[in-house]
């Protein structure tokens, strides 16, 4: 480490928080975007950071931050490098990799929130939250290898968003660390009548704003009733005004996933006799999610199978 930046990383952060190592560096060059992958597969060269750096807390990120305007260094906030978006193309920047900042607080349950560092990885926070009856609600299709810092950032929406909304409808508050060092929060309210909000802003900024370092989530106790259903139809016109209904009604689904027949195809695949059509995935927790279930299948005018499968 005898580049003169990498010097400054090591003493503003500690030798072992700054990585150079070849390996480690084509990791957080990219991300899982098509682009990218298409790249790495043709055997592309793709330009690696100039260094990987592991903040313990904010007020590293802070330090961090001013240095970096100060040098006018670009850097790229890291969480999981699950995007698909071409969200990370890191040559020539210093990334930061979040997942140090991975504390969870005990679960306010009077309140019902709960507050992660950025790094938290959805699996960490899904069975911190389990093992007090609680959940989030938020399940991404890069869940379990996405992060709590991630989701606010690029905000994300998951599988139940249905019934949960998208990850802006989960914030209650966040701690972030803007471009030239300074760590601010927002207050963690119900709502707010006087703005700018600050997790608002934030939301979505994809690191251009700031680094997200700590949010506070909402979340719900685990549902002790479920019912799921799987519904074909002829053409996806069908389907579509099936999960028009269903948003118009007042039945309350977690889950309103539909498939069209290409993706119905390989979603089922692995059946000896799978369906042909469209398919509509249901699924309804709480009280009375069975009545539910049933009624959503009957608004559908579809065709509800899957039992037998």
């Amino acid at each position: 480490m005898n580049d003169p930046g990498t010097n400054a990383l090591v003493e503003l952060l500690g030798s072992n928080a700054v990585s150079t190592d070849p390996a480690d560096l084509d990791a957080h060059a990219s991300d899982w975007s098509p682009r990218a992958l298409v790249a790495r597969r043709a055997g592309s060269q793709i330009v690696p950071p100039l260094a990987v750096v592991r903040p313990a807390d904010s007020a590293a990120v802070s330090r961090l931050l001013a240095w970096a305007t100060e040098t006018r260094t670009p850097i790229v906030p890291f969480g999981g490098g699950s995007s698909v978006v071409e969200g990370i193309a890191a040559g020539g920047s210093v990334v930061v990799d979040l997942s140090p900042i991975d504390h969870i607080s005990t679960v306010d349950e009077k309140s019902r929130l709960v507050t992660a560092g950025a790094g938290v990885a959805g699996p960490r926070l899904r069975d911190a939250l389990a093992g007090d009856g609680y959940m989030l609600g938020h399940e991404p299709q890069s869940h379990d290898l996405s992060t709590v810092g991630g989701w606010v950032a690029t905000r994300a929406c998951g599988q139940l968003s249905a019934r949960f909304g998208g990850i802006e409808d989960l914030v209650a508050g966040l701690e972030a660390v803007l471009g030239d060092g300074r760590l601010v929060r927002s207050k963690v309210a119900p709502r707010r009548s006087t703005g700018p909000d600050l997790a608002s802003l934030l939301l979505g900024s994809e690191g251009t704003l700031g680094i997200i370092t700590e949010v506070t989530l909402r979340i719900s106790p685990i549902s002790e009733e479920r019912s799921d259903a799987c519904v074909r139809f002829e053409h996806m016109a069908d389907g579509i005004a099936a999960c028009r209904a269903l948003a118009q009604s007042h039945l309350d689904p977690t889950v309103v996933r539909l498939y069209d027949r290409e993706d119905a195809l390989l979603f089922t695949m692995a059946f000896d006799d799978p369906p042909e059509g469209p398919l509509l995935l249901l699924s309804f927790d709480g009280a009375d999610a069975m009545h539910r279930s049933d009624t959503a299948v009957a608004l559908s005018g579809g065709v509800r199978i899957g039992d037998e499968l």
